[in-house]
């Protein structure tokens, strides 16, 4: 998308604008035409989703946007709209709020300097635009834009349009309570508030499930390896930034998981970075002394919201257990169960293949037994639950030295391990540790809407770290 132009920029002209057409023309159709507006007045490259964020705050008078970093929302929604209401309605006030001024008055200078380079909206500009304070533009047509940064002097000031920015560093709820929002009230206006969630309890995640607000999230994946805004973030720039910042800020920041950085986390996003490496990739087993193990987790549900069918393969190789495989599915049906583990069995000899046992898991178990396959049982009753997850934590704790024995295969080249673990790090994040106020027992529990892919993860864990046990004993 091209950005606003500086002061130091070229000026934009009409000729460029308008392309031949009349300015009342033109005019009228920006009226009406959002896009158009966008990428004509100020030449930028207008997504679906740009669009989408200005008719929701044309139409919805309480709006909490989350979108990933770099996605254009102080361009759409701090500028390029703010500049159609001063263009087409006369009066408009508007509010531009941030935790920083000075994140405010920077707004603000963007909107100023867009006006001066300008030719469509020099008319807005007033003789001497010198006159312009540095936290409010007074426009030829009535309008006014002020900036104030998030504190009670906001009382007093009542707006059409507020623009909250970076809404999530706003500690003090009563600010935006009693000072932020109530400054549309008078004049019945709108309100967005902007941001990438930091946590749970943030304001942006609170707005977000308010009943009187519309919550929208934009994250930069919108499905396996589809990046919602290609030409500016392609996928393979995206994973660049997820190694280069860590999953913990690109879980927040990009992909708007609130969860990402919680208290009581089963799986600290510390302990998944150590985990993972960008060489390692999927496929067969890779080294001769090491030896092969597999967990499966099978569906226990049907329909639009049922559980999936997941089986992954640890490599174990000398004080490394490696994601060499793993696959998730829709729940497939008893015999294609029972292929499936047949086939990963040919292509990975493994010595131990454990499985779910709940629903159909039995009726497998005893099936490939009688095939001479090593599978075997895994207890999934709540203590054994929580025994094979604490299995998968002690996998992933880093040692004084700072290494953790699973290793989590994000080669960029490997989609499929890219996709997998994309669900596999979502899902783990979903974990959080709850205490009984009844027993007092810590139990695990998982937030996240499935819990699949951890838990083949944990049953191959289980059977990598009996594998250890069995090795230990035979020294002895």
């Amino acid at each position: 998308m091209g950005e606003t132009r500086t002061s130091q920029d070229t000026m934009r002209t009409k000729l460029e604008i308008l392309q031949g057409v009349k300015e009342q023309v033109f005019a009228d159709r920006c009226y009406l035409d959002l896009k158009l507006w966008g990428e004509r007045v100020f030449g930028l490259t207008m997504k679906d989703f740009h669009l989408e964020w200005m008719d929701l705050v044309n139409t919805n008078r309480f709006v909490a946007l989350q979108a990933f970093r770099g996605s254009g929302k102080t361009t759409i929604l701090g500028v390029a709209y703010p500049l159609w209401l001063c263009r087409y309605r006369p009066g408009t006030h508007i509010l531009f709020t941030a935790a920083e001024l000075s994140q405010a008055v920077k707004v603000l200078d963007e909107v100023k300097d867009t006006i001066e380079n300008n030719e469509f909206l020099q008319d807005l500009m007033p003789p001497n635009p010198s006159t312009w304070k540095k936290t409010e533009l007074k426009l030829t047509n009535g309008c006014r834009i002020y900036c104030k940064a998030y504190t009670k002097h906001i009382k007093g000031i009542h707006v059409n349009y507020a623009f909250c920015d970076e809404i999530q560093d706003c500690i003090d709820r009563d600010i935006f309570n009693k000072a932020i929002a109530p400054c549309i009230n008078k004049k019945k206006g709108h309100l967005v508030a902007v941001g990438a969630p930091d946590n749970p309890g943030d304001l942006l995640e609170e707005l977000f499930h308010r009943t009187d607000y519309i919550g929208k999230k934009y994250p930069v994946i919108i499905s396996p390896g589809i990046s919602r805004w290609p030409e500016v973030f392609p996928f393979d720039e995206i994973e660049k930034i997820r190694k280069r910042d860590g999953e913990a800020s690109f879980q927040t920041q990009y992909m708007l998981n609130a969860s990402a950085e919680r208290e009581n986390a089963v799986f600290p996003t510390a302990w998944i970075d150590n985990c993972i490496s960008f060489e390692e990739l999927f496929g067969d087993k890779k080294y001769d002394a090491s030896t092969c193990v597999v967990g499966a987790d099978f569906a226990i549900a049907q329909g639009p919201r049922a559980d999936f069918d997941c089986y992954v393969v640890i490599e174990k190789a000398a004080n490394k257990s490696i994601i060499r495989f793993a696959e998730r599915h829709k729940g497939f049906p008893k015999d294609a169960k029972e292929q499936r583990l047949r086939e990963l069995f040919n292509r990975f000899k493994p010595i131990r293949i454990i499985m779910d046992p709940s629903h159909i898991g039995e009726a497998i178990l005893q099936d490939l037994r009688n095939e001479g396959l090593p599978v075997q049982e895994g207890e999934f009753h709540a203590r054994s639950r929580h025994k094979l997850l604490v299995n998968l934590q002690m996998m992933m704790q880093p040692d004084k030295n700072g290494t953790s024995q699973l290793v989590i295969p994000r080669n960029a080249e490997d989609s499929a391990a890219i996709t997998f673990t994309n669900k596999l790090i979502e899902e783990m994040i979903g974990f959080k540790e709850e205490k009984s106020q009844l027993t007092g027992m810590t139990s695990y529990v998982s937030k996240a809407q499935h819990d699949d892919t951890v838990m083949a993860l944990a049953l191959a864990c289980k059977a990598a770290a009996d594998q250890r046990e069995f090795l230990d004993i035979v020294a002895i």
